[in-house]
Order: C-alpha cells, then sequence, then structure tokens
C-alpha cells in the first residue's frame, strides 16, 4: 500500500505520469460535485445509491477526493464469481443447451459454476455459500442412490 499527502506525490510512489492522476482525480471531483459519473455511471443505479452513504449529496455513491492523506494499493483481477454458468433444474442437474433443455445424464453443477440459484445474477459476497451447499447436498444424496431422473418439484 503506498500514501501520500499529495495526489502528485502518490503518482510518483507508484510510477505513473503525476499530471495524468491530478486530472483524473479533478474529473472525478467533478463528477462528484455533479452527483454522475459520467464515465462509469457509478452511483447510477439503486443498487449503487442503497450501498453509499446517505450524508454524501447530490449523490450518496460520489465522494470527492479532497482530504489527505491519499492511497493506492496494487489491484490485480481474479474470479470471485459468477453472473451466469452452467443451466442446471433444482436436482443440480446440468441441461443441454439445445431444445429441449433435457438433463445431461450423469452431469451435475453447483455453487458459482452453475446459474440455479439466482440466474444471471451476482447476489452478494458469500450469498452463493448456502445455495451451493444446499445443492451440493441434494446432489450428493441423489448421485448416493443412484437417481438420475429429474427432481419432482412440488408447489
Amino acid at each position: 500500500m503506498y500514501t501520500a499527502d499529495t495526489i502528485e506525490g502518490l503518482a510518483e510512489q507508484i510510477g505513473i505520469d503525476p499530471a495524468a492522476l491530478r486530472a483524473t482525480v479533478d474529473r472525478f471531483n467533478g463528477f462528484a460535485r455533479d452527483g454522475v459519473d459520467e464515465e462509469f455511471d457509478r452511483g447510477g443505479n439503486l443498487w449503487d445509491v442503497n450501498w453509499g452513504d446517505p450524508e454524501q449529496k447530490p449523490n450518496p455513491s460520489l465522494g470527492e477526493l479532497t482530504k489527505p492523506p491519499y492511497f493506492a494499493v496494487e489491484y490485480r483481477s481474479g474470479a470471485l464469481a459468477t453472473c451466469g454458468g452452467l443451466s442446471v433444474n433444482p436436482a443440480g442437474q446440468v441441461l443441454a443447451a439445445l431444445d429441449p433443455h433435457e438433463p445431461i445424464p450423469g452431469l451435475y453443477a453447483v455453487g458459482n459454476c452453475s446459474n440455479g440459484f439466482t440466474p444471471n445474477s451476482y447476489p452478494g459476497p458469500g450469498a452463493t455459500i448456502g445455495a451451493g451447499m444446499t445443492f451440493g447436498y441434494v446432489v450428493a444424496q441423489r448421485v448416493a442412490a443412484g437417481v438420475d431422473a429429474p427432481l419432482e418439484v412440488r408447489s
């Protein structure tokens, strides 16, 4: 982690052009003052606003970077979760991609590699753990019992 009392000092520590970082921070601060992030649309949806600081005006998700010290950390991409995965039925059976989307015999998926708990969305950190454990239990019980038929779902 790097820290400095000025934006330019921070830029020098992390090996980037101080004028470029200053311009980026100034641009962002303008977005924060206006309440609209024209570059990445941060704070442009209800999810962002609800997770923001209600005291921060005009947009709870955007605050100016004006008070030192300033910090920087190296960020590298990594896989935390998916917003998709293999389509499964309630038994955790992987469904064929082509019509009629029937279960593929003997193929199961649970957790973040499946699209069963929250199809096409990511509910947040840790939210998939319980569903992964539950679907894992259901699949394990069915496999141990030698049951490969679709699960009968009762409403």
